[in-house]
């Protein structure tokens, strides 16, 4: 950031005992307004206090960075990236990479490993729970699809076959999940944008169709695991593209909803997160992973090490030291090839990268 130039964006972290009414004053006397957290001017897009620290995102020129970094409360400075979303592959991959059905070519499965007992909690997109590989059956879409109190989105039910709970994320940000915009509730509203992202990755973890139709090669690799969706994403209809436009500020509002015990919330364990930056450093949204996990010590979270080719960077936050960062494989026909869209690290601070990989490893001359 020292060598930044005209208009960057940044989260301005304060010290967790300090207040942020008073970074956001002094910006105020700087002639920074409060201009909104989706706004693309110049001004105070959002600030808050939250579990050990507190947080402004600010858009301005970059001669104000040394003036606001000499400011008492404030702890750093690090430029703010928007989240992509990241996704490689499927569950034969990672078995006996045969793409047909049959006795012997699901190893694991054919061990009883298949996620029983399980709750997955992805955050995402949204997901698509009319689909066949969620709905509770042929008829039922799922018990309480609708928006009243015994709803998904309201009540976690274990009853329900495959998606136990759907939580809005909207509502941490201060967006109503319940407006005109669907996207908080939704993945891929109608009007044809949209790409269903977490629609995808729900059914790569857990999806399972096989109770309506013979084996399917699409069902997940946890087929029999229970699943939350976590939506952080709306559809922007200008760009026709998915957005993560509801991440919490703070991960603990992101992964503790979850986690925490039904039918307050889910009682998940194990988390998924198919998205991250382009940034390798160990971020802010890295360290909050790390305390989250600090604090729930049998939370198992794992991120995508990210798709931006041909950098090797990790994209944080899969650069936290308590999660797991995972990376992709070619896919069918070379499973033992790294996937040319996949990143392979390692962290900026020299901390190798990916934790793990849906491939095996060949060595190579000099390799």
């Amino acid at each position: 950031l020292l060598a930044a130039t005209g208009t960057v964006t940044v989260k301005v972290l304060t010290f967790g005992e300090e207040r942020v009414g008073g970074v956001v004053a002094s910006l105020a006397k700087m002639g920074f307004r409060v201009v909104g957290r989706f706004s693309p001017e110049i001004g105070i897009l959002t600030w808050g206090t939250y579990s050990d620290f507190g947080l402004v995102r600010v858009r301005l020129d970059a001669s104000y960075l040394v003036p606001i970094a000499r400011l008492g409360a404030v702890r750093y400075i690090e430029p703010q990236e928007e989240m992509q979303l990241f996704n490689q592959q499927e569950q034969y991959v990672l078995q006996t990479n045969a793409t047909a059905e049959g006795a012997g070519v699901r190893k694991i499965w054919d061990n009883g490993l298949r996620g029983d007992l399980q709750t997955i909690a992805l955050s995402d997109t949204g997901l698509d729970y009319d689909h066949t590989m969620f709905r509770h059956d042929q008829s039922t879409v799922t018990l309480g699809a609708d928006f009243t109190a015994n709803s998904i989105y309201n009540t976690t039910n274990a009853a329900r076959r495959k998606v136990i709970r759907y939580l809005t994320m909207s509502q941490y940000v201060g967006v109503d999940p319940w407006g005109t915009d669907p996207g908080p509730r939704k993945d891929g509203p109608d009007g044809g944008c949209g790409f269903g992202h977490g629609t995808a990755t729900s059914a790569a973890a857990a999806g399972f169709d096989s109770t309506f139709t013979p084996a399917s090669l699409n069902d997940g690799m946890a087929p029999n695991a229970k699943l939350v969706m976590m939506d952080i994403g709306r559809v922007d209809a200008t760009a026709c593209d998915d957005l993560l436009s509801y991440i919490p500020d703070d991960y603990a509002d992101l992964f503790g909803p979850a986690y925490a015990p039904a039918p307050v919330g889910a009682g998940a364990r194990i988390f998924s997160g198919s998205w991250g930056g382009t940034s390798s450093a160990y971020t802010t949204e890295a360290r909050m992973v790390d305390t989250f996990v600090w604090n729930n010590p049998d939370a198992f979270i794992v991120f995508a090490n990210g798709n931006n080719p041909p950098a090797p960077t990790t994209g944080s936050p899969a650069t936290n030291k308590n999660g797991i960062a995972v990376s992709g494989a070619t896919g069918v026909t070379s499973r033992e090839a790294v996937s040319s869209g996949a990143s392979r690290g390692p962290t900026t601070d020299g901390r190798r990268k990916p934790d793990t990989t849906t491939f095996y490893w060949t060595t190579s001359p000099g390799g």
